[in-house]
């Protein structure tokens, strides 16, 4: 695998480049760039096995040993599987990062993020005690817990039930509303929901399509009624489909 990036910094927003990407003799994508705003959360959609979970991981610098496209930003990465470690609980999970890095973990921070998310009981669990569903939750709290300045979510809300998700939504947009978030979803009612700025990866090699929104961009999320009313909807479902 290889990677050529550089970054390209804008007046309100941050240009990414993250140049070409290739696996074995296969070019992923070619000069690829696009815009992250420096506050809010940009969604990125696309079928399976596209490249989204690769960019993710290209912006959190674990591809390849190089400079972080957005170096001088902590991230945090809630990757899909959650990566939980299932031989300790799941309050120690939360602090994980903070313990690796030699610091005094703030129990009582992470319990307050773990009842948030609706697991204030499960403190002392350990993972294998808990459903995909909760496992989920953990990781989320634990990448809240890290307070970065950039936050990469892989399909963070899939294994949750209706209710839990647009309570997490609401929650995690309070908590992440002066942070740069990055989400990939297959959801487009997530996307929309949530996002300011969405892309579609379209083709191999993978290019990105930005979706123009006809709303005035979210700073909380709209109701479901609202989303389901909305031409945006549509079209993007429409655009999804006919890809």
């Amino acid at each position: 695998m290889k990677i050529l990036p550089q970054q390209v910094i804008g007046c309100s927003d941050h240009l990414i480049d993250l140049g070409t990407f290739c696996h074995s003799d296969r070019i992923i994508w070619d000069n690829l760039q696009f815009e992250l705003s420096k506050t809010g959360w940009t969604g990125f959609l696309g079928k399976s096995g596209i490249g989204k979970t690769t960019l993710l991981r290209c912006l959190a610098g674990l591809e390849v040993a190089q400079p972080l496209p957005l170096k001088d930003h902590k991230v945090a990465l809630l990757a899909q599987n959650g990566n939980l470690l299932p031989w300790t609980t799941v309050l120690k999970n939360v602090v994980i990062g903070g313990i690796l890095r030699g610091e005094k973990p703030n129990e009582k921070q992470a319990l307050n993020l773990l009842i948030q998310v609706g697991l204030g009981a499960y403190a002392d669990y350990y993972p294998m005690q808990l459903s995909m569903g909760m496992r989920q939750r953990v990781a989320l709290a634990r990448t809240l817990y890290e307070q970065a300045d950039l936050i990469l979510l892989d399909e963070p809300f899939t294994a949750l039930d209706t209710k839990i998700k647009y309570e997490l939504y609401e929650l995690t947009q309070t908590l992440l509303a002066e942070k740069m978030v990055v989400i990939v979803t297959h959801d487009p009612l997530e996307a929309l929901t949530l996002c300011e700025r969405i892309y579609l990866f379209k083709g191999l090699p993978t290019t990105l399509v930005p979706f123009e929104l006809s709303q005035s961009p979210q700073k909380a999320p709209l109701s479901v009624a609202r989303i389901g009313n909305s031409p945006d909807l549509n079209r993007l479902m429409e655009t999804i489909l006919c890809d």
